[in-house]
């Protein structure tokens, strides 16, 4: 997934082994190297400066927002409580679905080359000031994902079949009949996914332009008598 691996083994051991330990009591680390696992780190107001992705049905396109804090010293709030998934043996009953997992999680390996090859060709070590008004990091930001994503497509084709097919090799020592029976039709679908993931990027992209003047309107409307009206008159 993109993730170094010098970063390998403290994964698993401090946030996969460690992460079904019995839950005591709340323990928060500000900045904390931790990858994010179930949505235990907390945003504040960062979805008021730049957008996630808008990819459908890709797995953790919402890495975005804590990668990009992480790689530009921005804060960050881990916290311990993880959450449970539960689920019953019905979940591998309908092909379709295991199928459409594996290949979101095919486009989120894809889509992850591109973001991190940004996020360590231009965001290691940058400073993002979220207070400046001019919002002069925004244009550098913005150029640089454009930059970013003209080399990807020219250049990284063939290192991103590559890895498609490094993770059919992994998944293929799983031994689970459901993810082997996925592996014809998805090895098929290579090249429409890395098709997917460029036009994903590019939608990304096209919001991050727009970004500013979306939430310029929402601010004023937001506490509007119109708005007001609506909710008072919802459901909710």
């Amino acid at each position: 997934m993109s993730i170094p691996e010098t970063s390998h083994d403290f994964i698993i051991n401090e946030e996969i082994l460690e992460n079904n330990k019995l839950f005591i009591s709340d323990v928060i680390n500000l900045d904390s190297g931790c990858y994010p696992e179930c949505g235990n780190v907390s945003l504040y107001k960062l979805f008021r400066y730049f957008p996630s992705s808008t990819q459908d049905f890709v797995l953790g396109s919402d890495y975005f927002f804590i990668d990009v804090a992480e790689y530009t010293d921005l804060n960050i709030c881990y916290h311990n409580r993880a959450v449970i998934h539960r689920h019953n043996n019905n979940r591998k009953k309908d092909r379709n679905k295991v199928y459409n997992y594996w290949k979101g999680f095919l486009m989120l390996i894809d889509s992850q080359m591109y973001y991190h090859l940004f996020y360590n060709s231009y965001l290691d070590n940058k400073k993002i000031d979220l207070c400046d008004p001019e919002r002069k990091w925004f244009i550098y930001f913005l150029n640089s994902m454009k930059c970013n994503f003209d080399l990807f497509k020219k250049e990284y084709y063939k290192m991103r079949k590559n890895k498609l097919s490094d993770t059919f090799d992994v998944l293929s020592q799983a031994e689970d009949e459901y993810i082997l029976s996925c592996f014809d039709g998805l090895a098929s679908e290579v090249d429409s996914i890395i098709e997917y993931t460029n036009s994903s990027i590019e939608d990304h992209i096209k919001l991050m332009i727009e970004w500013i003047d979306i939430v310029t309107v929402i601010d004023e409307k937001r506490n509007s008598k119109e708005v007001l009206d609506f909710f008072a008159n919802s459901m909710y």
